[in-house]
């Protein structure tokens, strides 16, 4: 069994009513969107350097959510005023997963570095 069978995300829309507190209360509603390709989803969603296979979590604004409803069934009619629009994955292991694919381009840092200073 390859570890790509292992590794299993799931990535959601979540919609949160905005409150004052600095911490999110339960989803209001959470829309899969797994079967949106990743490529097409890093079109939309602006990655972190550190972050290639999408697993942070991301705020995302009217413009996004534009673009994210060619996608979905159910369309979102983004109200800012009262609800909080996050992209967000969830999964057993992309934590390791990018643990891993941080470590082989740490991997590759230094055998450049070695390489320079020989």
């Amino acid at each position: 069994m390859s570890l790509g069978k292992l590794i299993k995300e799931l990535r959601t829309i979540n919609i949160y009513k905005k409150t004052k507190s600095k911490y999110l209360e339960d989803a209001l509603a959470e829309i899969n969107v797994d079967h949106i390709p990743i490529d097409k989803m890093k079109e939309i969603i602006v990655a972190n350097p550190d972050d290639p296979f999408l697993l942070d979590g991301y705020e995302l604004n009217k413009e996004q959510i534009e673009k994210l409803n060619c996608y979905i069934e159910d369309k979102i009619f983004p109200d800012f005023k009262t609800k909080e629009y996050f992209f967000e994955c969830y999964g057993n292991m992309t934590r390791m997963r990018n643990k891993i694919y941080l470590a082989k381009k740490l991997f590759e840092l230094i055998k450049i570095f070695i390489l320079l200073h020989n």
